[in-house]
């Protein structure tokens, strides 16, 4: 990305890339960078960006992350589809599931 920044080459599928790699590579905190990065020098996000940084999100049972991207998919005016919404529930399961398995009470707002 900083090459790609450097001649001012930047492309939404550049950072949905990056952010779904850090998905799958289990780093969800720097998939959420990266989509900051990318509203900040391009605007907005879209469907596939958010989507990609809340699959980061569900790997790592991070359900209050996932609920701030969909806010931030409504400020940007972006509809879910429904790949975002099986996210967003996996996020969900997760986070219940990592509760349960600390002894604390499962409780999803």
């Amino acid at each position: 990305l900083d090459q790609a920044r450097m001649f001012k080459r930047m492309h939404p599928i550049l950072y949905t890339s990056v952010i779904g790699a850090c998905g799958r590579a289990r780093e969800h905190e720097r998939a959420l960078r990266h989509l900051r990065r990318l509203r900040d020098d391009l605007g907005r996000a879209d469907v596939f960006a958010f989507t990609a940084a809340l699959d980061a999100c569900a790997r790592a049972g991070d359900y209050a992350s996932a609920e701030g991207i969909l806010a931030q998919m409504a400020e940007d005016r972006v509809r879910p589809n429904l790949r975002t919404y099986r996210a967003v529930a996996r996020a969900a399961a997760a986070a219940a599931s990592n509760r349960r398995a600390s002894g604390r009470p499962a409780s999803v707002s």
